[in-house]
């Protein structure tokens, strides 16, 4: 059937929550008036959205909107390309923000370990020396997901005083990329656990809007 509100077909191609979305971007464009019961109708993607005041202008808003839905649209890729899950991704991203380590970066390094980690023993290989080093387990290390390896390194290199060892286990782990992901681990370390920011329903809704 056909939304009256904005003339979008809503059925099999279309979802009612990424129809809400289509709303929520149409009643920026018209005016803050419509952006309130926009709202009430995209509670998949609320959070996504929260803190935006009504200061901001329609236009600006709108663009933060569609700037969003891309960035969490974007999400579903990288987490089929790197295997962690998209609430991991959105995770990990909002803490890389604190040290200005982009998710690429991340994603690089964490792909580099996977590719490392394959196909190797104990002690062969220098990512596997490097995780003896850090006093974990290969095979249980080994068996983790991608993003807890990256939470499991975070933790076992926060006891690591800074310098060229800690340096050094990081590149062996990530690859050049090591040395970068550094002060994400360090804020990582300290947060304790990765918090999901975006989750995989809302990324998926996203990149279907786009």
């Amino acid at each position: 059937m056909t939304d009256q509100a904005t003339g979008f077909q809503v059925g099999a191609d279309i979802n009612p929550f990424e129809a809400s979305m289509r709303r929520l971007v149409d009643a920026a464009r018209d005016g803050q008036t419509g952006v309130a019961g926009a709202f009430g109708q995209l509670a998949g993607l609320r959070n996504l959205f929260l803190g935006i005041g009504a200061a901001i202008g329609a236009v600006k808003f709108a663009e933060f909107v569609t700037g969003t839905l891309e960035a969490a649209g974007s999400l579903k890729d990288l987490s089929q390309k790197t295997g962690m899950t998209v609430e991991s991704l959105s995770g990990i991203e909002s803490i890389g923000k604190l040290s200005g380590t982009s998710l690429d970066t991340v994603a690089s390094a964490s792909n580099k370990l996977s590719s490392a980690l394959f196909g190797a023993t104990n002690g062969s290989n220098d990512a596997s020396l490097a995780i003896k080093a850090l006093g974990l387990n290969f095979q249980e290390f080994k068996s983790l997901s991608p993003e807890d390896r990256i939470l499991a390194v975070a933790k076992a290199m926060d006891e690591f005083e800074n310098g060229s060892n800690k340096t050094a286990v990081a590149m062996a782990l990530f690859g050049k990329k090591g040395a970068e992901l550094l002060p994400l681990l360090n804020d990582l370390a300290e947060a304790g656990k990765i918090s999901a920011k975006v989750t995989t329903e809302q990324a998926n809704a996203a990149d279907n809007f786009g």
